[in-house]
């Protein structure tokens, strides 16, 4: 291993606020630097884990003896590795993970772009919440074979006047073996556009029988940093 530190954005402790793991109380261990950065689709709701310019950004170069010392004071039975893109410091992560298979039950947030190797992938205490930044419609059944899939929700972004939602009804569709893993969530930033948005993807859900995520943090903190 070349380097004995991991590079984080922030670590805290809080309400996990979407996807599996939904209200848990987790350490949220937020890694530094991401392999989409600008190019990625959406508009980045955690930029200060990537981007220097951001004026929330810094790095955290922390050893594993000091991170490893946190998780014990913090003692929470669950832990959120999220970015930022944690799966670019894929050697690191499993570090963490192997030395806490024994007690900790662990969530990786992830774009999906970095398949996990397949001893992260059969790990029975690790899940995936993965949201692809690509469209739905230009997935195949590869990628979604690519998480274990009893331990993996996909999550995707719907704008609530999306020219495309059509296009993703049918995609979603042909993805009959994966629906129950497959979420929506209202494109949102802060408390007051979460809540306007929702109600409209709510109404698609209803209609065409998708799975909602909510985003409680958002509720809850409107969006604030580390919360």
């Amino acid at each position: 291993m070349k380097s004995s530190k991991i590079k984080l954005s922030e670590i805290f402790t809080s309400i996990q606020g979407e996807m599996a793991g939904l209200g848990r109380v987790c350490l949220f261990i937020r890694t530094y630097g991401c392999n989409l950065a600008e190019k990625c689709s959406l508009d980045c709701d955690s930029r200060y884990s990537w981007d220097p310019k951001d004026k929330k950004s810094k790095i955290l170069d922390i050893t594993f003896e000091d991170l490893f010392a946190i998780i014990r004071k913090e003692n929470t039975k669950y832990i959120v590795i999220t970015g930022g893109e944690p799966m670019l410091q894929e050697v690191y992560v499993e570090k963490i993970i192997d030395e806490f298979s024994a007690t900790k039950i662990f969530y990786i947030e992830t774009n999906g772009t970095i398949a996990p190797n397949n001893q992260l992938k059969h790990k029975m205490n690790v899940n995936f919440n993965v949201s692809p930044k690509t469209p739905i419609w230009e997935l195949d059944e590869t990628f979604f074979k690519s998480f274990p899939k009893e331990r993996t929700i996909f999550k995707f972004v719907l704008n609530p006047g999306h020219t495309k939602i059509k296009k993703f009804l049918d995609a979603y569709d042909k993805l009959e073996e994966f629906q129950d893993q497959i979420f929506v969530m209202p494109s949102s930033k802060n408390r007051k556009q979460y809540i306007k948005n929702s109600l409209s993807i709510v109404k698609i859900c209803k209609k065409w029988k998708l799975n909602f995520c909510p985003r409680e943090h958002l509720v809850l903190w409107d969006g604030k940093k580390g919360k």
